[in-house]
């Protein structure tokens, strides 16, 4: 029963799909069938869409401009997936940000000893400020700024 059932309805599928196809190519103006209820509903309403849907034709310009825009978009993804590692990481703010958080904690980590004035005591005294410190702080307040200028808007 459900053998029957299915063949009727790819049969109607496909004389459904006959008769779009042959209003899209013009030949058609008019529902075909009348034997079939839910088919000429079905062709009406295809009817109806193409009627308030009109097709649409390109000129060559537009396919042209279409072309191009595709080429380069295959051409820019291409490129993207063929970038090695490195350069996309590096690509990304939050990278560069921590390459030079961790470069500027480093050059102070280097630079401490020399800015410390010679012969100051080393006293356990809390909050004292050293010239080191506010280095320090300049130097990460001054990447902060940039990368704050820089950023995408």
């Amino acid at each position: 029963m459900s053998r029957t059932n299915t063949s009727q309805n790819s049969n109607l599928d496909d004389r459904l799909a006959d008769f779009t196809d042959d209003m899209l190519e013009g030949r058609m103006k008019q529902t075909a069938s009348t034997a079939d209820e839910d088919l000429l509903l079905l062709e009406d309403t295809v009817l109806r869409l193409s009627k308030t849907y009109p097709p649409v034709s390109l000129d060559e310009a537009r396919v042209k401009q279409m072309q191009v825009r595709l080429k380069n978009r295959i051409r820019r993804e291409t490129q993207e997936t063929e970038q090695p590692f490195w350069k996309k990481w590096f690509a990304r703010p939050q990278v560069r940000a921590l390459i030079g958080v961790v470069s500027v904690l480093l050059l102070f980590v280097i630079a401490s000893p020399y800015l410390t004035a010679a012969g100051s005591s080393t006293t356990a005294a809390a909050l004292t400020p050293t010239l080191g410190t506010f280095i320090a702080l300049g130097l990460t307040i001054m990447l902060v700024l940039i990368l704050w200028i820089k950023r995408r808007k």
